[in-house]
C-alpha cells in the first residue's frame, strides 16, 4: 500500500524498494560502502538509481528526480505478473506436500 502512494521511492536494500521497481515507481536505493556485488543487483534495473559512494549522492538524485513520476498510463514491468502469482503457486506446493 505505501508503494501504490508514493511517486518516488528511497530507501535501503528493501522489499519496499524491489515492489517499487515493480510498480514502475522510481526507486533510490542508499548502498553507501558495499562490498558484495550481489548487493548491487537493484542497480541493474532500469528506473533504479542507487548510491554505493558518498561522491555519487548529488548527482544519482539529481537522476532520480528526473525520472518521470509513474501514471496510470504507465505500464507495469512484466515482473510484477510473475510475482503476483508467486503466493498461489507457493500455496499449490505447500498443499501438494
Amino acid at each position: 500500500k505505501a508503494a501504490l502512494s508514493a511517486d518516488y521511492v528511497v530507501g535501503m536494500s528493501s522489499r519496499l524498494l524491489y515492489e517499487s521497481w515493480l510498480l514502475s515507481i522510481p526507486t533510490l536505493s542508499f548502498q553507501p560502502g558495499v562490498t558484495r556485488e550481489d548487493l548491487k543487483a537493484l542497480s541493474l534495473r532500469d528506473g533504479c538509481f542507487c548510491v554505493f559512494h558518498d561522491n555519487d549522492i548529488s548527482n544519482t538524485i539529481k537522476k532520480w528526480l528526473q525520472a518521470p513520476a509513474p501514471s496510470p498510463n504507465k505500464p507495469l514491468r512484466e515482473d510484477l505478473k510473475k510475482h503476483q502469482q508467486s503466493i498461489n503457486m507457493l500455496c499449490d506446493i505447500i498443499f501438494e506436500i
